[in-house]
């Protein structure tokens, strides 16, 4: 293939097949064996860097969903309504408590079906819900709801017993948690970043957790352990860039 050829395959090369590594035509197999070659090496388990596995987890994600959706377009609708209608489940509960909720929108799906279409594919990010008094029926239900995509979670000043607390381990996907103001102990929060290889941010302030408690958890070199102010939130919801992580702002 010639180096204009080679050039031009890169510019409409979507980010996510670049990290995989492939060029067109994508097929799903190709996707999966790829996916599965480097997932080896990133993997943390086998030394690999967490956040590299989870770019290489969210690259792949992205690669399925593109593939299915060029594959068969009402095959690929069915798929989506039953996470669709789970995450507004979640939405419509977290704007009830008074919360927020932070979604991201696949542009590419946007830009060749239309709006309509892209709203099926929206993954719900982030979750902001504080100050709950009863923060272990809530946290039950967003087990129950088997979120995917989930990458960032505050229930900070919230009820809810270690118990609960300890369904968050469940989230692999979570790169950022705030669990200041709860009653959280240092066995529970341990559990959570063993189980959570991609979390780098957790904010413990106000918990159980003191000085020294922070001084004896183990956790990633990836993992920012922090005890800050939570900031301010205004509820509702947004559409967002994933890029775009809270503690940043």
């Amino acid at each position: 293939m010639s180096d204009a050829a080679n050039q031009e395959l890169e510019v409409d090369r979507p980010s996510y097949m670049a990290v995989l590594g492939l060029l067109p035509p994508y097929e799903l197999e190709d996707i999966k064996a790829a996916y599965r070659d480097k997932a080896k090496a990133a993997h943390p388990d086998h030394g690999g860097d967490p956040a590299e596995f989870m770019r290489l987890k969210e690259a792949y994600d992205q690669a399925v969903e593109y593939s299915k959706y060029r594959g068969s377009r009402r095959a690929w609708i069915a798929a989506q309504v039953e996470q669709y209608v789970r995450q507004e489940e979640v939405v419509a509960e977290v704007l009830r408590l008074g919360g927020r909720v932070e979604i991201e929108r696949l542009d590419w799906i946007e830009k060749s079906w239309g709006e309509g279409f892209s709203y099926l594919a929206d993954r719900l990010r982030h979750i902001y819900v504080r100050e709950m008094t009863d923060g272990d029926s809530f946290i039950r239900f967003l087990s129950d709801k088997k979120l995917s995509y989930l990458a960032g979670l505050d229930v900070s000043g919230s009820r809810a017993s270690n118990e609960s607390l300890l369904i968050l381990a469940d989230f692999e996907v979570l790169r950022w948690l705030d669990v200041s103001g709860t009653n959280i102990n240092r066995r529970t929060l341990q559990t959570i970043v063993n189980k959570l290889p991609s979390l780098e941010w957790l904010n413990v302030r106000n918990t159980r957790l003191g000085w020294f408690g922070r001084l004896l958890l183990r956790r990633p070199s990836t993992c920012k352990v922090v005890t800050e102010a939570s900031p301010a939130i205004t509820p509702g919801s947004a559409t967002i860039e994933f890029q775009d992580l809270p503690w940043h702002e």
